[in-house]
């Protein structure tokens, strides 16, 4: 990828939008899964389906997105997918955990 950048950039942007594709398509796939899941578990489902419903808009915005856009707004969707996702393992975890009282 890098050297692409250094070729043009038509190859370049032709690359992140690749990467930005694969990421797009993980992130629906990973957003069905999650809600799935979430909707599976008895317990509380907040934070799952909300981490899934997020990933699924998330992936669909990436999808959606013209090349120029790409390479500025990846990182700061995938560190939102990063900070949703970190939240419902915490939220989860908790649930095996005794409270102190």
């Amino acid at each position: 990828m890098v050297i692409e950048f250094k070729s043009g950039i038509v190859p370049a942007a032709l690359q992140v939008k690749a990467l930005a594709t694969a990421i797009g398509i993980v992130f629906l796939a990973e957003g069905v899964v999650n809600a799935f899941v979430s909707l599976a578990h008895r317990s509380p489902r907040g934070w799952g389906l909300a981490n899934g419903l997020v990933t699924l808009v998330l992936g669909a915005m990436i999808l959606s997105m013209g090349p120029a856009g790409l390479l500025s707004v990846i990182g700061l969707l995938v560190g939102i997918n990063v900070l949703f996702s970190g939240f419902d393992l915490l939220c989860f975890s908790s649930r095996f955990h005794p409270r102190l009282e």
